[in-house]
């Protein structure tokens, strides 16, 4: 069998989600070829897949000893980084991989990302723009420029990347809940739950626009609302901080400090304070204080 047939069964093993069975048999195909790159590349996949960072790391770095011009691994590298969001890191590599392969869709689109994680919004829309140069009409760069210009207060140009997706595609449910939260941002809280309510109706299990439109309803004292859809939020995805964050606010506002404080550590033990500011640590601070 060559070497592509192996690979492609070790694919099919992973598309099965079978990761154990595919390491094992990447694992023996290394054994066969152990100065190819592919294969250590596939199985750092696979241990990504399973949250084992440390022997994903290994397998691209050691595909990287084989062939150091391997915008692959860089590209996966990158990938692993942004997962565990270390995006410093992330733009280190994608830049690796863009400088060997400059013209990749992928990696530029991945670059916005990275831009954009690190706040970087003018860089991210300048990327942005190097894409839609190129394609117009790219979905998911329209919707990484949007986030850029509503990060920046430049709501009117958010809106009408947002509109341009749902022309392309009338079912984006992303971008419902990004004009969601631009609206929210501007003060228009009517329209913005009109749009949080489209982006539920078009993708009941996808929990952001839960969450936004919670805190709108926390915002206006609508506490009971606010904590029905934030509950829902964390049954769809009970990894989210400033999801935790924001039900330990309905909590504070219900007087019911206990379980405030519980999500605020949990907001803090997931990252909160490193991914946004130190609200998650002075509302814990202030809650311990009484």
């Amino acid at each position: 069998m060559e070497l592509y047939e192996k690979l492609e069964k070790a694919n099919e093993l992973i598309d099965s989600e079978e990761y154990q069975n595919a390491i094992e048999y990447l694992t023996g195909v290394i054994t066969e070829h152990p100065d190819e790159e592919d294969a250590l590349i596939t199985r750092g996949n696979v241990y990504c897949c399973i949250n084992e960072r440390e022997k994903a790391l290994d397998d691209y770095n050691a595909a990287l000893l084989i062939n150091n011009d391997s915008d692959l691994a860089y590209w996966y590298l990158a990938q692993m980084n942004m997962q565990f969001k270390d995006f410093n890191t992330a733009r280190e590599n994608i830049l690796a991989a863009l400088k060997i392969d400059p013209e990749n869709f992928n990696y530029f689109s991945d670059y916005a990302v990275i831009e954009q994680k690190l706040k970087n919004y003018k860089k991210s829309t300048e990327l942005c723009n190097s894409i839609l140069s190129k394609y117009p009409a790219d979905i998911f760069a329209l919707n990484t420029r949007g986030m850029n210009y509503m990060s920046l207060n430049e709501f009117d140009k958010a809106l009408a990347d947002f509109n341009r997706v749902l022309i392309e595609n009338p079912q984006n449910f992303a971008a419902y809940n990004f004009i969601g939260l631009t609206y929210s941002k501007n003060g228009q809280s009517e329209k913005a739950y009109n749009y949080f309510k489209q982006a539920m109706k078009i993708h009941p299990e996808f929990s952001q626009p839960y969450i936004n439109i919670s805190y709108l309803y926390y915002k206006d004292n609508d506490f009971e609302s606010a904590l029905e859809h934030i509950n829902i939020a964390l049954e769809l995805d009970d990894t989210t901080s400033w999801a935790y964050k924001n039900r330990a606010l309905i909590y504070i506002a219900l007087d019911n400090s206990e379980d405030a404080l519980a999500d605020l550590l949990k907001a803090k033990e997931l990252g909160y304070t490193a991914d946004y500011d130190n609200e998650v640590d002075d509302l814990i601070r202030k809650i311990n204080k009484e």
